[in-house]
């Protein structure tokens, strides 16, 4: 399929789960809620998040701390801002992906970089589900709790023995690469130096990932207060996390409308009103899109859209 049809079908999937939510919800329900917002709460939604990417960033810097040519905090905190902008947009996370084109601009190896990608976010991915497992005994019943456990696990080992199995990294080269095997040069090679060496970061990664996380449940949490809820923060953290997974479902961009409808529901099964849940989901789509198309206003990588795998 072309990737413009791709890209269209998709984005216009997530706007209509989003509209079918809030027509659920009930549109002057939300119109009403949206109207008693308290403003004063806004430019620390907006810090927030900007301290939720400089963690990611900080993250990256983590994995890249044994090369000897180091990139500056700060540039690679805008380098970061604009690939996960570029993910707002790309179905299925694949945006994010072009952070290595960035790092690649900085005389990092495609290889490297595309390992440095691919181990911070599968240590965000073992977070996630790490936390998951709690919520899901937390929210659902047993049995529908151990179902989606193992569905997680699955889906973690899945994505991890590619990347740790020599086997299978030979069986992608030799079949699924082939011609562009030589762009990965060096991918297996700093994979055994972290595991066997350099693990200390891995597991300093992973706290920061934590830290993250917090942030952003932090951030629904002052989207709670700016409509006068007060959410115990356990809560928004374990709902967040649960709701972070399910967004990772690529049939929608950046899981738009999966992530609000679950979050309307989880809450929903605490008490909370669903005008309420909905308004505060609807402030940090808008907030989150309007700094992703500021950051795209001052970047200059224009053709960045270009180098996306598809």
């Amino acid at each position: 399929m072309n990737k413009a049809v791709s890209w269209t079908l998709r984005f216009l999937l997530g706007i209509g789960l989003l509209g079918f939510l809030f027509w659920r919800v009930g549109i002057s329900e939300i119109l009403g809620t949206l109207r008693q917002m308290n403003l004063w709460y806004l430019p620390i939604v907006v810090l927030l998040y900007f301290a939720n990417l400089l963690f990611g960033a900080i993250n990256i810097v983590l994995l890249m701390h044994p090369r000897e040519k180091k990139i500056p905090l700060w540039e690679l905190f805008g380098f970061y801002m604009l690939s996960w902008a570029v993910g707002l947009f790309v179905p299925g996370r694949f945006g994010e992906v072009s952070l290595v084109y960035f790092l690649k601009k900085r005389d990092i190896p495609f290889g490297e970089g595309f390992l440095i990608f691919v181990l911070d976010k599968f240590i965000s991915i073992l977070f996630l589900g790490g936390v998951s497992a709690v919520a899901f005994f937390k929210f659902f019943d047993v049995e529908t709790a151990v179902s989606l456990l193992i569905f997680v696990i699955v889906c973690i080992v899945a994505f991890g023995l590619p990347m740790f199995s020599s086997f299978l990294r030979e069986r992608i080269k030799t079949h699924i690469l082939r011609a562009y095997a030589h762009k990965f040069k060096g991918f297996s090679a700093l994979l055994g130096f972290y595991v066997s060496k350099k693990f200390h970061l891995i597991i300093l990664n992973f706290l920061t990932t934590g830290l993250r996380w917090l942030v952003s449940s932090v951030i629904y949490y002052f989207a709670f207060l700016s409509f006068g809820v007060s959410q115990p923060l356990w809560l928004v953290f374990l709902i967040t996390c649960l709701t972070s997974v399910l967004s990772f479902v690529p049939i929608t961009v950046s899981g738009l409308g999966i992530r609000e409808s679950a979050g309307v529901y989880l809450y929903s099964l605490q008490g909370i009103d669903a005008p309420v849940v909905a308004s505060s989901y609807l402030l940090v789509v808008v907030c989150s899109y309007t700094i992703a198309s500021l950051v795209f206003y001052l970047s200059k990588y224009d053709s960045i859209f270009k180098t996306i795998p598809q």
